[in-house]
């Protein structure tokens, strides 16, 4: 079974909506055999961060592929004219 939990207009805060998904979490049976899916949309400039948010409490972490500009694990192990 798979849960999508959707920002569609952009307007949730971070801490409010990966409480949200904690919540979730902790109320729906058998969420253990579930996949949490998440899709946030940018309006207010919030998606990086509830995507951040939903990933520490979905508890699927890391899931921001390492090579993700400013937010993935290797985002400055690369610099201009070092290769």
């Amino acid at each position: 079974m798979t849960i999508g939990i959707v920002d569609t207009v952009g307007y949730s805060l971070p801490h409010k909506f990966g409480q949200l998904i904690a919540d979730i979490r902790s109320n729906t049976p058998g969420i253990e055999n579930t996949i949490i899916t998440t899709h946030c949309h940018n309006d207010l400039g919030l998606a990086v961060a509830n995507t951040l948010e939903v990933e520490e409490y979905s508890g699927m972490l890391p899931q921001v592929q390492p090579h993700k500009a400013i937010v993935g694990a290797n985002a400055f192990s690369h610099e201009s004219g070092i290769h």
